[in-house]
């Protein structure tokens, strides 16, 4: 029986430590051999270690790992992420990535907004993990980001329409994505909905066989609208691993709240450590 692996991209808005002094995180010394897809560090962490040092979903096992990338200019660089594997298969496995230049000490750093790359390290992250753990992912991906990860999965969705992507489509069949709050200005965090609505309007005018649908979500902030939309997009990556075909055009849809009292905004903690 297989589960169904959907990409995440979380954003950091909790307490956490410097990555950097964890030597899991150390730049590997076979990233000079290795190829885009090829995992250069893996762990997986025992439910004791897990449950102390992460806090992860009652019932998921938790892996960590680098893999290698590529950079604008064709490049070897490293990346990382992890994988939560759920209790049962019917849950569907969650890998939760990061990107090249992020908790791995690559030299080049983290490239913000780069999103032609960030679609590679989406792909090959995909690649990666089903090297290792192939029997328990289908061979059907979807993305799912919020702000620049938002970003990522519309440009995942972008490149692989693109001819000469044959290294990137290797993670297997590629379902379709969900941009919450895609940041499409350098400012991520600043995210007007005229910008998102424009870029549809241009998308659906120079696309017109895409199948695109716009949900806005009246009185939400960039940060929020990630829970209150949470229903509507798990509803929609369940209808497309369910074999659910999106009909071609674009719609858009204004969804108004039940009551008025609801949290307008994200709570986020920040600390220095």
């Amino acid at each position: 029986m297989q589960v169904e692996a959907i990409d995440i991209k979380l954003t950091p808005s909790l307490m956490t430590a410097n990555l950097s002094h964890d030597p899991f995180w150390h730049l590997p010394q076979n990233i000079s051999t290795a190829k885009p897809g090829d995992i250069l560090r893996w762990q997986d962490i025992d439910a004791i270690a897990a449950s102390t040092n992460w806090t992860i979903p009652a019932g998921a096992a938790l892996s960590r790992f680098q893999y290698a990338s590529e950079d604008i200019d064709g490049e070897i660089v490293a990346a990382s992420a992890f994988l939560l594997i759920p209790y049962a298969p019917q849950n569907g496995a969650k890998k939760l990535r990061t990107l090249a230049g992020l908790g791995s000490t690559t030299p080049k750093g983290f490239q913000y907004v780069a999103g032609w790359t960030h679609a590679a390290d989406v792909a090959f992250s995909v690649i990666a993990a089903k090297r290792r753990i192939g029997a328990l992912l289908s061979d059907g991906w979807v993305t799912v980001g919020q702000s620049e990860g938002g970003m990522t999965a519309w440009r995942v969705n972008e490149r692989l329409a693109l001819s000469g992507q044959d290294a990137l489509r290797k993670a297997g069949n590629f379902l379709g994505s969900v941009a919450i709050a895609p940041a499409n200005r350098v400012d991520d965090g600043v995210v007007p909905i005229k910008f998102t609505a424009e870029d549809y309007k241009k998308t659906c005018k120079e696309e017109p066989g895409s199948s695109i649908r716009l949900l806005t979500y009246a009185g939400q902030n960039h940060d929020s609208v990630t829970n209150s939309a949470q229903a509507d997009y798990m509803s929609w990556v369940n209808d497309l691993f369910n074999g659910k075909k999106m009909k071609k055009g674009c719609s858009r849809v204004d969804i108004p709240p039940l009551t008025d009292l609801f949290q307008p905004v994200a709570i986020q903690y920040i600390a220095n450590m």
